[in-house]
């Protein structure tokens, strides 16, 4: 199970244990860091913790955008 949302974690915590490993790819905030918190403290090590991934960066989005290519506006699509 990937989770990447710190918005649902509730919810997803009625599922969670079925899983055997859980990666977080949550918030470099404080918010990200509770979330991870309080999944390790109902789920132990089956939460991973994968925010160091993208140290520079707010969260997995942001890294993820920041990483593709850049398209140019003077590539025209040719048909």
């Amino acid at each position: 199970m990937v989770l990447n949302s710190v918005a649902n974690v509730g919810k997803a915590l009625t599922v969670l244990p079925d899983y055997s490993v859980i990666a977080c790819y949550l918030d470099n905030d404080e918010a990200g860091r509770a979330a991870l918190a309080r999944l390790r403290r109902e789920l132990g090590d089956k939460a991973m913790d994968k925010s160091a991934l993208y140290p520079d960066h707010k969260d997995l989005n942001e890294y993820l955008v920041a990483t593709q290519p850049k398209i140019s506006n003077n590539s025209k699509l040719k048909l």
